[in-house]
């Protein structure tokens, strides 16, 4: 019987001719001859006339992959963790990370509040009921906002896939560091222009104290803050190149 036009002829055994049948053996082999190992879609690829010797296994696997529906494996090489090409970006990022230190201290002298102070006849200054606690809250106020912009900017550069890395990642809390300290002295800047203190003083004035950093491990929380946002994202991530090769 004549094959039928477009098919491809068959066998005995009803196998396509110049196929290898799939956990069998050719019809070529003698009898209780162990069946070979044979890949499906290489086998049909190499009846078609893909050879992995002349093209390559990667051309045969994608022919396989296309003709039987499987998902190809992409043999993309794996960008590298560390790479010099970072070091000038993450210089830019930590300069542009420690200019934010003047929005933040310009902030800082706005909510933190000032101490009122009154002077005594011998010219003593001393704080009105529960006004020296504010001691504590311009230091909180400043923690706070620190740390806040610590995580807003460690999650920031996360998202910038192509520079992920130990690099970006120094760049990060570096430029933090940088950004409390200008804070720290842009803002007691700030804080004396908006409660400026009187040119003479006498007995019974009431003075109102610019709000001040007592402790200069104020400046910590910001670096803290933006090394655990973006060590939790790396360590969410999970794999090898950080996804710098999907960008």
């Amino acid at each position: 019987m004549e094959a039928e036009v477009g098919q491809q002829p068959r066998g005995a055994d009803g196998v396509p001719a110049g196929r290898i049948p799939v956990g069998g053996a050719p019809a070529s082999s003698s009898p209780g001859a162990a069946p070979p190992q044979a890949d499906v879609g290489t086998a049909d690829a190499r009846s078609n006339g893909f050879h992995a010797d002349e093209f390559g296994s990667e051309h045969v696997d994608e022919y396989a992959a296309h003709q039987y529906g499987a998902v190809a494996a992409a043999r993309r090489p794996v960008a590298p963790a560390f790479a010099w090409a970072d070091v000038l970006p993450a210089l830019s990022t930590l300069s542009v990370i420690g200019l934010l230190g003047l929005p933040l201290g310009w902030l800082w002298s706005v909510l933190a509040p000032p101490m009122r102070l009154r002077v005594l006849s011998d010219g003593t200054l001393i704080p009105f009921s529960m006004e020296s606690y504010h001691r504590f809250d311009a230091i909180a106020v400043f923690v706070l906002l620190g740390a806040a912009l610590g995580v807003l900017t460690g999650m920031a550069c996360w998202l910038l896939r192509r520079r992920r890395g130990p690099v970006t990642a120094f760049a990060v809390v570096g430029g933090s560091l940088l950004a409390a300290w200008l804070a720290t002295r842009t803002g007691l800047s700030f804080a004396a222009s908006a409660h400026p203190l009187a040119d003479q003083i006498s007995a019974g004035m009431t003075l109102v104290r610019p709000p001040g950093l007592d402790s200069p491990w104020a400046m910590v929380a910001q670096p803290l803050g933006a090394a655990f946002a973006y060590g939790l994202a790396t360590a969410w991530n999970g794999e090898d190149d950080l996804g710098r090769r999907l960008s």
